[in-house]
């Protein structure tokens, strides 16, 4: 049923990814990262480039920065469905949030909106 939101949302997903966060503005990127627990974020990165971690961390304050850090150097390896877990709840936060109207999600590659 396509109706379904459970649907709607694994669409909406698969469109979405966590690489997609460091496409955010800054705004709306300080956003979702304020509202995420750091358990969640820092398991997210753990294996990520440092690319992607460094913009992201950019976003932080400088306390929480330096705390993700050394939670994250400091975090043994993870089963990757836990770290996929933990991208997947970072995405949903930014779903929630852009059809809350908090975010605005940059859609313009997004062939159904064209």
């Amino acid at each position: 049923d396509r109706s379904s939101p459970a649907v709607a949302d694994e669409l909406r997903s698969r469109r979405f990814t966590f690489e997609d966060l460091v496409s955010l503005d800054a705004r709306s990127l300080q956003e979702v990262l304020r509202r995420a627990d750091d358990e969640t974020l820092v398991l997210a990165l753990k294996g990520k480039p440092p690319e992607l971690v460094e913009r992201l961390a950019a976003q932080l304050t400088e306390r929480r920065a330096g705390q993700v850090s050394d939670d994250l150097a400091a975090l043994p390896p993870q089963h990757a469905h836990l770290v996929q877990q933990a991208e997947a709840t970072l995405v949903r936060l930014a779903l929630a949030l852009d059809a809350q109207q908090v975010i605005v999600l940059d859609r313009s590659g997004d062939p159904m909106l064209e």
